[in-house]
């Protein structure tokens, strides 16, 4: 056998491997405040032998589009190796938005690109205040895999993205035992309390207004001056796979929710 096909052979053989161990599931959402449409979701969970990712896709739509365009794509990456990264890139009334953001476990995270429309600078980091931080959607993984084990929510998490450094509060709201197995629950509803004393901001000032909160929920993660709590709703899927089936954000100016329209599997 010739060294030409068994590289070939191998190559082809490691490739399908890949594709065999990829799981990849889509969801789509219908964002409204006061029952009138303002945005779309579209979140992907994808899960390989050397990492797993989170991306997200949400833009405005409906009359706030005409008050505030903005688009926003997010993506949460954890390596086998320990190492995460966090790359958001959107456009805020026409203005080009970036970030993207190295984390390792005791190390302060490195901001390695950054353009933000009223923040001319990341904040600063330090080992002291930064060693344990981890990207927003890290908590949703986070949720997603003790669920899958049977676990519950509950936690304590800082969280740095660049612009903001913050202390979140996780706890578990309601629990639904699955008829196949009653050590996990079909349905987890999960409550995330922002701890305002917490915030550190490196922009000039902080939108309090619906728009604010509607462009935070966007960014799903949707911690600003205010006082806000973000309720999420996992549940399993026929494979007993861990989803977000809806989202709801409670502001000072009413509830902003993300309902579930449909999902893909790959």
């Amino acid at each position: 056998m010739s060294r030409k096909l068994l590289i070939f052979i191998f190559t082809s053989f490691f490739l399908n491997a890949n594709i065999v161990c990829a799981e990849a599931r889509t969801f789509q959402y219908e964002v409204t405040w006061k029952f009138v449409t303002v945005g779309t979701i579209e979140l992907n969970l994808v899960k390989l032998q050397e990492k797993n990712w989170i991306s997200l896709s949400a833009r405005t739509q409906g009359p706030f589009k005409f008050f505030r365009s903005y688009d926003v794509n997010v993506v949460s990456t954890q390596y086998g190796s320990g190492e995460r990264t966090y790359e958001l890139k959107s456009l805020d009334r026409g203005v080009g938005e970036e970030r993207f953001i190295r984390y390792g476990e005791g190390e302060a995270p490195i901001v390695v690109r950054f353009r933000e429309l009223d923040t001319a600078k990341p904040l600063a980091t330090s080992v002291e205040y930064d060693g344990s931080s981890v990207d927003p959607f890290y908590i949703l993984a986070e949720f997603l895999d003790r669920m899958e084990v049977g676990e519950g929510c509950d936690g304590i998490y800082q969280v740095y993205d660049a612009k903001r450094r913050y202390k979140v509060t996780a706890i578990t709201a309601s629990r639904i035992s699955s008829v196949l197995n009653e050590n996990l629950s079909s349905v987890m509803a999960c409550r995330v309390l922002l701890d305002a004393s917490s915030i550190e901001s490196a922009a000039k000032r902080e939108s309090g207004s619906t728009f604010g909160g509607l462009r935070s929920m966007l960014n799903i993660w949707p911690f600003t001056r205010q006082n806000q709590v973000l309720e999420l709703q996992l549940e399993l899927d026929d494979q007993g796979s861990p989803y977000p089936s809806g989202f709801r954000l409670k502001t000072p100016f009413g509830g902003i929710v993300a309902a579930l329209l449909a999902q893909e599997e790959e």
